[in-house]
């Protein structure tokens, strides 16, 4: 065989390998960025940040009018708990570096928030963006180009033997378990009302509880993520946007496990650009497995009780020490707190509550 008969043949095996790649990733896409059917399960995530943000430019634009920016604990905070036209644009490993990103992109394409909630949390100045990001899963939307680079990427890539089974029809083992609603929350294949079958008394002292949920403090960003809180906060004055800022909950376990100099120092800093709600702290629910899917999301129910403290909704059944609105002029004395009330519960013993009915 001759060398041109010889690169004929190899052009056309590798044209017709990339389209078969290029085939199987668009028709069986598990990231949302060509298969929009938000509806289904998938057997891997989607890709939120992308998936997201592409509906609010299109099919969404000018239904939505106060924007919900946080990580996969913010998930779950029901939009129709809130006021306005809401929607949940949080996603996993959320950053403050994605949130401002996002909400040039509203602004850009003429999508001008009334109001935009944060959720922030003890992960913010630890994860380095450009790390999130070499995540295929986790790229962001942005400019035409980039857009057009990252879907080529996506149908040239190799195609995982999830997608492999799942275009065959055997996959029935999902990574996801929820899918995206229109509004952009979770609905998920098990509801709290199904966990009510859970034996809690039990429940509360499984061992999953005992591992914190952890990300090395070396990298430390802190300024870096002040400085696009800061940006984030200039654009709502500049836009006449009302700006909400609170930290979610953080499961006991995973709140010990930080450097609370840190912690507390990235809260200090915080203040200095707005007033926010502070649920991270060492309270009830925090304290207490039953609220918890593990020791980084809190179940619905307690996104519930964030939604009524956020809205200043009178609700008899949350903790007093729940939610503690911190301002500059208060924060010394709740950063304070905050260490006192740390001595206190590794001096104390603690029992699992766990509701009579």
């Amino acid at each position: 065989m001759n060398s041109k008969k010889f690169l004929g043949i190899f052009l056309v095996l590798t044209v017709c390998i990339l389209g078969c790649n290029a085939f199987i990733n668009y028709k069986y896409d598990t990231y949302g960025v060509f298969d929009k059917d938000f509806s289904k399960f998938r057997p891997a995530y989607l890709n939120e940040r992308f998936a997201k943000m592409d509906f609010l430019l299109h099919e969404g634009k000018g239904k939505f009018d106060t924007f919900i920016f946080g990580s996969s604990r913010c998930k779950t905070l029901k939009t129709t708990m809130l006021s306005g036209n809401v929607y949940n644009l949080s996603y996993s490993a959320g950053v403050p570096n994605d949130y401002l990103r996002d909400l040039k992109i509203l602004l850009d394409n003429n999508i001008r928030p009334r109001k935009i909630y944060v959720g922030l949390d003890d992960f913010d100045y630890k994860r380095l963006p450009e790390e999130i990001h070499s995540n295929i899963n986790f790229i962001g939307y942005g400019s035409t180009t980039d857009n057009l680079k990252y879907k080529i990427a996506l149908l040239f890539s190799k195609p995982s033997n999830d997608t492999i089974r799942y275009a065959r029809g055997k996959l029935t083992d999902y990574q996801c378990i929820y899918r995206v609603n229109i509004d952009g929350s979770i609905g998920s294949e098990k509801s709290d009302s199904d966990k009510n079958k859970i034996d809690w008394n039990k429940k509360v002292y499984d061992k999953i509880y005992e591992s914190p949920t952890f990300v090395p403090e070396k990298n430390n960003r802190i300024k870096k993520t002040v400085a696009e809180l800061k940006e984030i906060k200039r654009i709502c004055d500049d836009n006449n946007i009302e700006l909400c800022l609170f930290f979610t909950p953080t499961h006991i376990t995973t709140y010990l496990s930080d450097d609370l100099n840190n912690f507390n120092n990235f809260k200090q800093e915080v203040s200095q650009i707005s007033s926010f709600y502070d649920f991270s702290t060492i309270n009830f629910i925090t304290a207490n497995n039953y609220f918890w899917g593990e020791t980084s999301h809190a179940r619905s129910l307690v996104l519930d009780m964030v939604a009524d403290v956020l809205e200043g909704r009178q609700n008899d059944n949350i903790p007093k020490d729940f939610g503690v609105l911190v301002s500059e002029d208060n924060i010394k004395e709740h950063l304070e707190k905050m260490k006192h009330d740390r001595v206190q519960y590794l001096k104390s013993e603690h029992r699992q509550y766990v509701p009579v009915n």
